[in-house]
């Protein structure tokens, strides 16, 4: 059996609505058109993948953490105590398929967030879009890439001591992203002023527009204060 997640066509279709807000009622039926075409291919079931993954003439290894304190652990303390094993079965450009035993299953749903690590790469992070048990007991995900190599960093509310975890993803030129910044779910609100701290350097934003977000985690942009 194979689960899907319709998570992120809610979100875009969210993300329509509020800017329609924004605008006068004119093209009423232009925003329904727009979301219809967000949503059917996903219920499609002749739904053509985009993009060709190829499977990998070795075995491939990675490790996988679940969830934001997990990959947080991982990328802090350079320790894979929290992750487990993968095989690689085939991949793309925007995302991977990969496997493990039922045995080793850690508890995953679909929209799950994961953190990628493999041997001579940079850090990844991905979100489960399906997942399958096959009667041989093992278990094969479908894993979507998150845009950017994420670091491990510290927020506190300005001028106080108390510290949450965040990960830091820089600028993405292709898709025009200015650098982000990614919190446990309820992290985020707008507006807020936090001091940052990334290795020995420390400095203070402020929240701005949420871009992103699942159960479990929160992506936002930001600006750096000026002193």
């Amino acid at each position: 059996m194979r689960l899907l997640n319709p998570q992120g066509v809610l979100f875009a279709i969210e993300q329509i609505f509020d800017a329609a807000a924004n605008t006068s009622t004119l093209g009423c039926y232009n925003l329904d058109i727009q979301s219809l075409k967000k949503v059917i291919p996903q219920f499609n079931a002749n739904f053509q993948r985009q993009y060709q993954r190829q499977s990998g003439s070795e075995e491939r290894l990675v490790r996988l953490a679940k969830g934001f304190e997990a990959i947080h652990h991982s990328l802090a303390k350079n320790d894979d105590s929290e992750t487990t094993e993968w095989s690689v079965c085939n991949h793309s450009s925007t995302g991977l398929m990969a496997r493990c035993s039922k045995i080793n299953l850690p508890d995953l749903s679909i929209g799950d967030f994961l953190g990628v690590f493999e041997a001579d790469l940079s850090p990844k992070l991905v979100t489960i879009r399906w997942l399958q048990i096959d009667n041989n007991e093992s278990v094969d995900l479908g894993l979507q890439l998150h845009p950017g190599n994420p670091a491990a960093i510290y927020l506190s509310p300005h001028g106080k001591t108390t510290e949450t975890k965040g990960l830091y993803l820089p600028p993405i030129g292709e898709i025009r992203q200015a650098q982000t910044i990614i919190v446990g779910k309820g992290g985020y609100s707008p507006n807020r002023t936090f001091d940052v701290k990334d290795d020995e350097k420390t400095y203070t934003i402020v929240t701005q527009k949420l871009l992103n977000y699942s159960l479990n985690y929160e992506q936002f942009n930001y600006v750096v204060k000026k002193d």
